[in-house]
């Protein structure tokens, strides 16, 4: 079906040869940037497209190693599943996740290493573990801290100096 195409709109293939060139200008087309190119791809490669694709919430995979120093925040109502796929996560940041009443999924097999907690779950929020090697170089690994918050570990190892994984105020391990 050609939809009122004449015959010389259709190359040999049958695909359809249309001239747009007085519709869209080259000048009007952004190029998309990594950072688009990881979204659109669930891939993150960069600290700002996993900060994108943390923000933007669901499953994404690691591309590359990571190394950064700011804490990724993950607020109320925001489920992220992280895969690891092998790389690592390096921060400098006091902590490297805070889950304040959201949800965190990290699979796959990868280390992430922090100068202090990996992983806070505060105000209702959860972190599950599904596999992958968490240190923390100072005090604790992971944090669980009031009710309906929750640290689940499946499969993996934390190490850290003070505690693996603790809870405080009413939280569950």
């Amino acid at each position: 079906m050609n939809y009122g195409w004449t015959g010389e709109n259709w190359d040999a293939l049958g695909r359809l040869e249309v001239d747009l060139s007085d519709y869209v200008k080259a000048d009007d087309i952004e190029p998309l940037s990594t950072v688009d190119l990881d979204v659109i791809m669930k891939s993150a490669s960069t600290i700002d497209s996993f900060k994108a694709l943390v923000n933007a919430g669901g499953e994404f995979t690691l591309s590359e190693n990571l190394d950064f120093d700011e804490v990724i925040e993950i607020p109320a109502g925001k489920a992220v599943t992280i895969n690891l796929d092998g790389c690592n996560i390096t921060s400098t940041a006091s902590t490297v996740f805070n889950v304040n009443g959201g949800s965190l999924v990290l699979d796959g097999n990868g280390e992430v290493t922090g100068p202090r907690n990996i992983g806070d779950a505060i105000n209702g929020g959860n972190i599950t573990i599904n596999g992958g090697d968490y240190t923390s170089t100072g005090y604790l690994g992971f944090t669980a801290t009031g009710e309906n918050s929750k640290v689940t570990i499946n499969n993996g190892s934390v190490t850290a100096r003070e505690g693996a994984v603790m809870a405080f105020s009413g939280a569950a391990l």
